[in-house]
C-alpha cells in the first residue's frame, strides 16, 4: 500500500486540535496544556495498538525547525505593542542583563545538582539552559494564555521575549556545534568569538536585506492575498538565507526580518489585515508545537528523569528569581514608571516556556547520549510553566490592578 507519511501527520495533528480544542472549552483547562494532554493520550493510544502515524525522532527537526518555527518568530514580531522608541530601548537594556545573569547561573545549578560529569558533562547543562532561555510573553495571543498586562509591563515582557529567543537561539545553535564537534573546550577557544559573531551577523544580515525587499514589493502590490504571501516568503525565505547560505542563525534572520518589516509597514493600511492573518497562523503553529511534545512524551520520563525535572525546574526559578531582582533594582532608577510592583513579577514571572523553547529541544540530534534526558527535562520545566507559573503569574497581576 502507498504510505503518505506527510499526509498522516498532517490529519493526526489537525485531529487532535481539535481534540484539545473541545478539551479546553468544555474541562476549562488553559489550551497550551491541553494540546500537551491530548498529543500524549493520543500518542500512548496509538503506540499501545501498534498503530504507526510515521512520526519519528529524527524528523522533528524538519517539522519544528524548518516548517513551524518561522512562522511563530515572525508573528511573534508582528504582535509586539507599540512604545516610545526611549521605552523599548530601556526594556532592551534589562532584557539584556536578566539573559546575562540567568544562563551562567542555572547552568551551574543544574551542573553540580545532576553530578555526572560523564554522563551530564557542562555542555549538557548549557544546552538544557539555553533551550528554557527561549520564551513566550505571557500575553501572547490572549486568547492563547488569557493574560491581560498594562502596557509598559507588556513592552518590558515583549521586548525581553525577543532579545531572550534571539540570544538563546545562537547560544543554543553554538552549543550544539561544540557537542556534536566532539573537540576539546581549548581548541575551539579561538574560534569562539568568530563563531558566534557569524551567527548573530549573519542572521541580521539576512533579516535586514530580505526585511527591506519585502517593504519595497509590497509597496507595489495592493491585493491581502499578495501580502500575506509575501509575509510567508519573508519568515521561510529569511531562515532559509541565513541557514542554508549564510550558515548563520535562522532565528536571529526571522526576527529582524519580522521587525523590520513591522517598523515600515505599521502605519500601511493593510498591516492590520496582515497581523490578523499572522495571529492565526502562530496559534496554529503554536498548538501543533506543543501537539508534538506531548507525543514525544512517555511515562518513563517521569518514572526516571523526575529528579533531572526537579533539578532543571529549581534552576529556573533561582535563575529567574537571582537575575529578576537585581535587575529590578539595579533598572530602577532607569525604569521611571515601569519600575512599580508589577514589574518584579513580570521579570520573574512574566515569560513562559512555550513554543520555541519545544522546537529547540524537539531538534536535539539523537546522537547526543543525553538528548533524552534533556528532552524530559524540559517537558518537566513546561509542565511547571503552564500548571503552575502562568496561573501564579495571573493571580499576582490580578493584585496589583
Amino acid at each position: 500500500m502507498t504510505s503518505f507519511p506527510l499526509l498522516t501527520i498532517l490529519i493526526t495533528l489537525t485531529l487532535c486540535f481539535l481534540l484539545a480544542e473541545l478539551l479546553s472549552e468544555k474541562v476549562k483547562v488553559n489550551k497550551p496544556l491541553s494540546y500537551l494532554l491530548v498529543g500524549f493520550v493520543i500518542s500512548e493510544l496509538l503506540t499501545r495498538n501498534d498503530i504507526d502515524i510515521l512520526l519519528r525522532a529524527d524528523n522533528f527537526s524538519m517539522l519544528t525547525f524548518q516548517g513551524l518555527l518561522p512562522l511563530i518568530l515572525f508573528e511573534m514580531t508582528l504582535s509586539l505593542v507599540k512604545a516610545p522608541r526611549v521605552e523599548l530601548a530601556k526594556c532592551a537594556g534589562l532584557a539584556l542583563y536578566l539573559f546575562v545573569v540567568f544562563v551562567p547561573v542555572a547552568s551551574v545549578i543544574v551542573y553540580f545538582l545532576m553530578d555526572q560529569p560523564f554522563y551530564f558533562p557542562p555542555m549538557a547543562a548549557l544546552l538544557s539552559i539555553a533551550v528554557i532561555a527561549a520564551v513566550e510573553p505571557a500575553c501572547s495571543r490572549l486568547s492563547f494564555t488569557q493574560v491581560k498586562l498594562t502596557r509598559p509591563v507588556r513592552s518590558q515582557i515583549e521586548v525581553e521575549t525577543v532579545i531572550s529567543d534571539a540570544l538563546a537561539a545562537v547560544l543554543f545553535s553554538f552549543a550544539l556545534i561544540f557537542a556534536t564537534s566532539g573537540l576539546d573546550t581549548r581548541e575551539l577557544s579561538t574560534n569562539l568569538t568568530l563563531a558566534f559573531a557569524k551567527l548573530v551577523f549573519g542572521g541580521l544580515l539576512a533579516g535586514v536585506f530580505l526585511g527591506y525587499v519585502s517593504t519595497f514589493i509590497i509597496k507595489i502590490s495592493r491585493s491581502p492575498a499578495s501580502h500575506l504571501l509575501l509575509t510567508l516568503a519573508l519568515a521561510y525565505g529569511s531562515y532559509f538565507l541565513a541557514e542554508a547560505v549564510l550558515e548563520a542563525s535562522g532565528v536571529v534572520a526571522v526576527l529582524t526580518a519580522g521587525l523590520v518589516f513591522r517598523v515600515k509597514t505599521a502605519n500601511s493600511s493593510g498591516f492590520k489585515a496582515i497581523k490578523g492573518s499572522w495571529n492565526q497562523i502562530g496559534y496554529y503553529a503554536d498548538a501543533w508545537l506543543f501537539l508534538l511534545l506531548g507525543m514525544t512524551f512517555t511515562l518513563e520520563m517521569f518514572t526516571e528523569r523526575y529528579l533531572a525535572m526537579l533539578i532543571l525546574i529549581f534552576a529556573l526559578v533561582a535563575g529567574k528569581a537571582v537575575a529578576g531582582l537585581s535587575g529590578y533594582w539595579l533598572f530602577r532608577p532607569y525604569r521611571g514608571e515601569v519600575a512599580a510592583k508589577p514589574m518584579i513579577n513580570s521579570i520573574v514571572l512574566g515569560n513562559y516556556n512555550g513554543a520555541l523553547a519545544v522546537a529547540l529541544v524537539l531538534s536535539l540530534p539523537v546522537e547526543l547520549s543525553y538528548w533524552w534526558t534533556i528532552q524530559a527535562m524540559v517537558f518537566g520545566v513546561v509542565l511547571y510553566s503552564l500548571v503552575i507559573q502562568l496561573p501564579v503569574f495571573n493571580f499576582i497581576n490580578r493584585l496589583y490592578r
